[in-house]
């Protein structure tokens, strides 16, 4: 396949309406053909697992990109080892695409101060572009520090870019908190995904 495609990691516990609307716009910017969203089993450098089960997130991505056909969303990180390894998915995509597709991964620009902790960084920047994004109306992270901290050659630094993309209020954690209490989630996910978080009692305490 010859083009641009963007690989989106994350928890997505719940995906929301930011998850989507960032990445259509950096989906846009860069005039990709294709857009993949991968729901992470468990990332190495947070201590605690997802609150809703894989498949329960594989399925409200699923919910949520259904009206957006150059979005999929991939399970690939369900079936590999424990920890889960961003290097891993890229290398699995990358063979799957080959040398004739950009990849392009993105990442909240608050990782650029762990990226140095990241495996096989070098690797991974080797393979794709990551563009990491940051909201609109706040301050542009520190590329410079971000580029001294990390022990990689000047090409691979070259490989990451940040974007400024629309500020979007809306945060997992108090989606999951409003669930919790059973509060309408109308503007903040997917009606489709609403209705799922409500039918299965995803988020909901006892």
């Amino acid at each position: 396949m010859q083009g641009k495609v963007i690989l989106f990691g994350g928890s997505f516990d719940p995906v929301h309406r930011g998850h989507i609307e960032i990445l259509r716009y950096v989906h846009e910017h860069i005039g990709a053909q294709k857009s993949i969203l991968i729901p992470a089993r468990r990332s190495p450098l947070k201590p605690n697992a997802p609150a809703a089960s894989n498949a329960q997130r594989f399925d409200m991505l699923k919910l949520a990109i259904k009206d957006y056909s150059d979005f999929e969303v991939s399970d690939i990180e369900f079936n590999l080892p424990e920890p889960s390894y961003s290097y891993h998915t890229i290398s699995h995509f990358k063979q799957l695409y080959g040398g004739d597709t950009t990849l392009y991964w993105i990442a909240g620009a608050d990782v650029a101060g762990e990226l140095h902790r990241w495996y096989r960084i070098q690797d991974i920047l080797n393979m794709c572009e990551m563009i990491l994004v940051h909201r609109g109306g706040y301050s542009k992270p520190d590329e410079n520090s971000l580029q001294a901290n990390l022990s990689i050659s000047t090409a691979a630094k070259q490989r990451i870019t940040f974007m400024q993309t629309p500020l979007i209020p809306i945060s997992s954690t108090e989606i999951r908190r409003m669930a919790s209490e059973k509060l309408p989630l109308d503007g903040f996910v997917h009606r489709s995904v609403a209705q799922y978080i409500s039918a299965n009692k995803i988020y909901e305490l006892g």
